[in-house]
């Protein structure tokens, strides 16, 4: 008989420190075992103390698994925390995508969290780190494609979820724990970039600039020029110029060059107006609409329709003024010559912004195909 219960593997647990704002700007430079400040508006930062007893396991031993999935598996990364005591644990679950259910991840914390604190604790409330809440009831895949993070929130808690996810940031980004899941090899969903200890800045040196000296030089009295004696030269009189010859009209240039010009702007529209498939892309600052240039024609019925790469890594398809979809990737920086700029679907049909996985900002309410993409685009079900 197959085991169907998602092997427990403990990755790491610890405490969350809490400071306010100027006690964490006046503090001395964080230890390697703390996460990085929190820079925010909030009057609150954290950092992390991990036990002595954590350590970080091997990408072979994070991956082992007592089941057969009899499905592709989601794996869950359960990060348990208690606002109140603020104690963590980071847990691995592995689950079976045919069956699995947001409900599932509730019955496992029990028998899968060693903390005391956490284990014997209620939980009712699951979140992503972008803050939305994983309703109970429905498939753990309409949250995660293959694998992604989770946050447990005890039922006692009364923290927002705006707090949870800002608590939970500085253990996800810690280096430690960074390394660690990216050893895995999993395609883990929304993973914080590692944050390192910020340098200070050397002190600027100034230079000494002299002062400006006034010099005064004796001024000169200039004499007035004496006259020349000049001899005119000898009147000629101008030569009438001839009249310029009319210009002939060559109307079949003219039409040729009016030809030329109607190909370009048609063959621009079209491209305007396509959808995006695989080997396209859209750069920052770059738009297409389904209406191209039907969309300047007052008594046009065409809906109008745009897609458009902002330069924040945001990629939004609107309808008229209603934002009808909208997500977000990677803004690559100047230095960054291997970075993709803007959004591209590879020839699998994969959309990345900025050459890195993209998280949903406002699932779509209406249908994506064929327009913005083509139908052999693939779209995830988190963009739905």
């Amino acid at each position: 008989m197959v085991d169907t219960k998602p092997k427990r593997k403990k990755l790491f647990k610890g405490l969350i420190r809490k400071k306010s704002k100027k006690t964490a700007a006046t503090a001395a430079a964080p230890s390697a075992e703390s996460g990085p400040k929190n820079d925010g508006d909030d009057s609150t930062v954290y950092s992390v103390a991990f036990d002595a007893t954590s350590k970080v396991s091997s990408a072979s031993s994070v991956l082992d698994t007592v089941k057969t999935p009899i499905g592709d598996p989601i794996h869950v990364i359960l990060l348990l925390m208690d606002p109140k005591t603020r104690r963590f644990e980071l847990l691995q679950l592995e689950f079976d995508s045919n069956t699995a259910k947001v409900d599932d991840v509730f019955s496992q914390i029990a028998v899968s969290a060693t903390e005391p604190t956490l284990r014997s604790q209620s939980y009712d409330s699951l979140y992503t780190l972008t803050g939305e809440e994983l309703k109970a009831g429905l498939e753990l895949g309409e949250y995660i494609e293959s694998a992604g993070i989770v946050i447990a929130v005890p039922s006692a808690s009364e923290e927002k979820p705006e707090s949870v996810t800002k608590m939970a940031n500085p253990i996800l980004s810690n280096p430690k724990v960074h390394n660690m899941l990216v050893s895995s090899g999993l395609d883990i969903m929304d993973l914080p970039e590692p944050v390192e200890k910020e340098k200070s800045a050397p002190t600027p040196v100034k230079e000494e600039v002299a002062a400006p000296t006034l010099v005064t030089e004796p001024v000169v009295e200039e004499k007035a020029p004496e006259p020349v004696a000049t001899r005119a030269a000898p009147i000629v009189p101008e030569e009438p110029e001839p009249e310029p010859a009319k210009k002939s009209t060559n109307y079949f240039a003219i039409g040729a060059i009016l030809a030329v010009l109607v190909h370009l702007v048609l063959k621009i529209n079209a491209h305007y107006t396509s959808p995006l498939g695989p080997g396209d892309s859209l750069a920052s600052g770059r738009s297409r609409g389904v209406c191209g240039l039907l969309a300047i024609c007052p008594l046009t019925s065409c809906d109008v329709s745009t897609a458009v790469m902002g330069d924040d890594g945001v990629f939004t398809v609107s309808q008229g003024e209603d934002v009808v979809f909208k997500i977000a990737g990677k803004v690559c920086g100047e230095d960054d010559a291997d970075c993709v700029d803007g959004l591209a679907i590879d020839e699998d049909g994969k959309i990345t912004i900025g050459g890195s996985r993209v998280k949903t900002l406002t699932k779509a309410t209406v249908d994506l195909k064929p327009w913005p993409f083509t139908e052999d685009v693939t779209l995830p079900k988190t963009f739905l």
